[in-house]
């Protein structure tokens, strides 16, 4: 019986150059980690195989048998051959799980260029998936030189094989060229993917990752998460609110869809204004006349805060109220909710605006909730004011917040104040980029908002 030496960066490696020269009745003796990985080197380790002797010696590369061959004596042999038995079902077992593995690992590449699906590669993959995971359960069970080490190495390929089906882009292939994530992408792409982020989006974001991120921070993932959410961070437009407030006179009018929380929102930013961060006189006026409930609440807030109050029908109306106001600093404007394709009652808002003489800023506030593709509807529409910010309300009442970065990405309107509960005042905070990105990635977390 003679022994051979191998070594790789991986055990599964090694025993593949194993299997190469020794075929598949080597009998493994024992496996051991000769080098840790380190961030400018990779990891070693070493594989100790057994073969009968034979008339005909293995054809050995150089490249793939690394130490030297050492025949066994005839006194050692009988030992030797007990201790080949008692490992050969657990070390046979992980030589035909390395090499599933690599067969498994080329073909879900293969896949990743040739089908649209990922879904489909996963569902094919599964038997050989269930296999693995029963050999594991045999390997447990079956002595072994180092079992916790080759566990661990196990289950590694395990979730790098489960991971690789799952890399295929789902775009249509005239649009994607053929782009494949790297599996050190992998994670930061699925998670992106699920917040709702815009497939256009994020092969973009992803394609400027890959190709400015310098090499050394690619072999730590946590590394690449945090340069990934640096550049997201970067990318969203935000309005500071002292920007807001510099002027001499505020005048701030809520727009949008029915029952995304303009008034409530209103409500918040007055004793933001007036009393918990700021000391502003401010005013209040209202152009809802049609929901009785909500002018009766506006009311109830504004006698609360002790805060002047108008209401106004039509432009004329609107003109009075803003003179009889016109000692407040901020004076803040509710309207009443409209479909977004009313295009006949958004013109007549445009127009009160544009005839009141003033300077008016349009905040459009939008539900947390909404689909992507209805946020950028609703802009469009709404875009007869014009439009200066959005208020993102109900934050609290969603789980992906991909919809609202990419909705702020493409159109460029800035995000000003996010909604994050029901309570007045204290439910309302500025926006901020390292919320929404927090969001992307853990989704609304009550203790990060401030």
């Amino acid at each position: 019986m003679k022994l051979y030496t191998f070594m790789g960066n991986s055990p599964a490696e090694a025993l593949q150059k194993a299997q190469k020269v020794c075929g598949k009745d080597a009998l493994v003796v024992s496996t051991k980690q000769l080098k840790k990985k380190s961030l400018s080197s990779p990891a070693l380790h070493e594989v100790v195989v057994a073969l009968e002797n034979r008339e005909e010696e293995p054809k050995i590369d150089l490249q793939d048998l690394v130490g030297t061959k050492r025949v066994i004596e005839p006194k050692q042999k009988e030992s030797s051959e007990r201790l080949s038995r008692t490992r050969s079902k657990s070390d046979s077992v992980i030589l035909e799980l390395s090499s599933q593995a690599k067969t498994l690992s080329d073909r879900a590449f293969k896949r990743s260029a040739e089908q649209s699906s990922s879904i489909k590669a996963k569902e094919n993959l599964k038997p050989q998936l269930s296999k693995m995971q029963h050999a594991l359960e045999q390997m447990e069970q079956t002595p072994s030189a180092k079992p916790e080490n080759l566990k661990q190495e196990i289950e590694t390929l395990h979730q790098k094989l489960d991971t690789l089906t799952s890399l295929i882009w789902e775009e249509k292939r005239d649009h994607k060229e053929n782009f494949i994530v790297p599996p050190e992408f992998a994670h930061i792409y699925q998670i992106t993917k699920k917040s709702g982020i815009s497939p256009k989006h994020l092969e973009e974001i992803m394609r400027a990752t890959i190709q400015e991120m310098p090499s050394y921070m690619k072999n730590s993932p946590t590394t690449i998460t945090r340069y990934f959410q640096v550049l997201l961070k970067k990318m969203v437009p935000i309005r500071q609110e002292r920007l807001l407030l510099d002027a001499p006179q505020t005048i701030m009018m809520f727009v949008g869809p029915t029952g995304v929380g303009k008034t409530t929102s209103l409500a918040k930013l007055a004793a933001r204004y007036a009393f918990l961060s700021y000391s502003y006189k401010v005013g209040i006026i209202t152009l809802d006349s049609y929901r009785i409930g909500a002018v009766e609440q506006l009311y109830t807030y504004a006698k609360m805060m002790k805060l002047p109050i108008e209401s106004a029908l039509d432009s004329y109306d609107f003109k009075r109220s803003l003179d009889r106001l016109s000692d407040c600093d901020i004076i803040l404007v509710d309207t009443v909710g409209s479909s977004p394709y009313d295009r006949q009652k958004l013109g007549k808002l445009a127009q009160v605006a544009q005839e009141s003489g003033k300077k008016i800023d349009a905040s459009l506030v939008l539900s947390a909730t909404t689909k992507r593709d209805d946020l950028e509807e609703i802009y469009e529409n709404f875009s007869l004011l014009p439009l200066d910010n959005a208020i993102i309300t109900k934050c609290d009442e969603s789980k992906r917040f991909g919809n609202i970065f990419s909705f702020a990405l493409e159109t460029n309107l800035p995000l000003s104040y996010m909604g994050v509960g029901q309570e007045v005042p204290d439910d309302l905070m500025s926006a901020s980029s390292d919320f929404l990105v927090d969001a992307i990635f853990h989704g609304y977390r009550h203790e990060v908002h401030v």
